[in-house]
């Protein structure tokens, strides 16, 4: 079964560009509805980063894993309810602002926030190389080694990274 994801990118050309805005539509949509929420960057009005993080039982799906099915928290990420782990899925920085410091700037927001929320964990989801094509906004694993994450799973090509808050 294709993912509506998958079926607005056929339509727009299944190629990269595709991919893009068939993604930017799907967050929009989700942005609108509170689904999902996250944090931006801007420079001098205009938005510079985009780093997606909430509640890890929000998300059906994180990587390669099925976007239909909740996930089973207690046997894959040691997550035992609400509240416990904050989930970072998505990390996009425009081209010409990478490699100055705005994504570990966001980075540590979203670790502060969740630390003063009450989330015992913060994860992050980097895929190996990568990703497919360059298709996984995940963020690069370095990013969330910089941070203190540890890598305590891995899922075909996603690695689950990790950080204890205390």
């Amino acid at each position: 079964m294709k993912t509506e994801l998958y079926q607005k990118t056929e339509e727009y050309g299944n190629d990269f560009e595709a991919w893009k805005r068939a993604l930017r539509e799907s967050a929009e949509r989700m942005v609108a509805a509170g689904e999902i929420q996250g944090y931006l960057a801007y420079d001098n009005g205009v938005s510079v980063g985009w780093c997606n993080a909430n509640e890890r039982l929000n998300y059906y799906r994180t990587g390669e894993f099925d976007l239909h099915t909740p996930p089973e928290d207690e046997e894959y990420t040691h997550c035992s309810g609400r509240g416990e782990v904050k989930a970072i899925v998505c990390f996009e920085i425009a081209p010409e602002y990478r490699g100055k410091g705005i994504a570990l700037m966001l980075l540590k927001r979203v670790l502060e926030d969740a630390k003063a929320d009450g989330f015992k964990y913060v994860e992050a989801y980097p895929v190996k190389n990568g990703g497919y094509m360059g298709k996984a906004f995940t963020g690069p694993m370095h990013l969330y080694e910089k941070a203190g994450f540890e890598i305590i799973a891995q899922e075909a090509e996603t690695f689950v990274m990790r950080k204890q808050l205390g």
